[in-house]
């Protein structure tokens, strides 16, 4: 086999073994989580509105660790985005002329003025209610309680859930269609493991080359 082929073959061989490796590591990947806080208030398109809690973190499976989240509201009024910071417990207001406010800690106070800008009564019983169940969601995001997983599965139409998938790079954008090539967060070692590989596959090949003809040439 020649030394053009083998080092053709090594790249194939090269990126299977760094996948084999780094589908056993608890980091490289991207966690996600989503869970909805169903209300009465009509909703913007229809039926009754809801609050979408959808967090973001690191790891997959009992590893993940969720730092940051944000809580949105389907309906007719518009509370902006909630943008939470795990790592903190600090949140911020946006979306709708709110970000100029400063991060602020995240309370159940806190979360009673969020809602309220969408149209509910935190001195109401659904108010403190609608108040206490989206604090009592981040609150268990932020400690590691994590929702069911379903990575893997046909569809994610369940709520609460969390999914992970592995973290990499996107180039050569499409617009609305994404992408053209998305690269794993490990290619460049993997592009440098099959660089020396074939390195030392060349040099190993010229010096029997160059010790083979070496007795020809005396």
């Amino acid at each position: 086999m020649s030394r053009k082929v083998i080092i053709v073959i090594l790249l194939p061989l090269t990126i299977g073994l760094f996948h084999l490796l780094v589908s056993v590591l608890p980091f490289g990947w991207k966690a996600g989580a989503a869970i909805e806080v169903p209300t009465q208030h009509p909703g913007m398109n229809g039926g009754t509105a809801r609050f979408y809690v959808q967090a973001l973190g690191m790891g997959r499976h009992e590893r993940m660790r969720f730092t940051s989240a944000y809580v949105v509201y389907s309906g007719v009024e518009r509370p902006g985005a909630l943008d939470v910071d795990f790592k903190t417990m600090t949140y911020r207001l946006g979306l709708n002329g709110y970000d100029h406010l400063p991060a602020r800690g995240l309370t159940l106070a806190a979360v009673q003025d969020y809602i309220s800008r969408g149209g509910f009564d935190p001195t109401t019983v659904e108010g403190k209610e609608t108040a206490e169940a989206i604090y009592g969601e981040l609150y268990k995001l932020s400690v590691g309680i994590l929702p069911p997983e379903v990575t893997g599965e046909a569809t994610y139409t369940q709520r609460p859930l969390r999914t992970y998938s592995m973290a990499g790079e996107s180039y050569v954008s499409l617009g609305e269609y994404g992408h053209l090539i998305w690269l794993p967060w490990y290619w460049p070692a993997c592009l440098l493991t099959w660089l020396l590989a074939a390195a030392a596959i060349v040099l190993s090949t010229s010096t029997r080359d160059t010790q083979h003809v070496s007795p020809n040439a005396q």
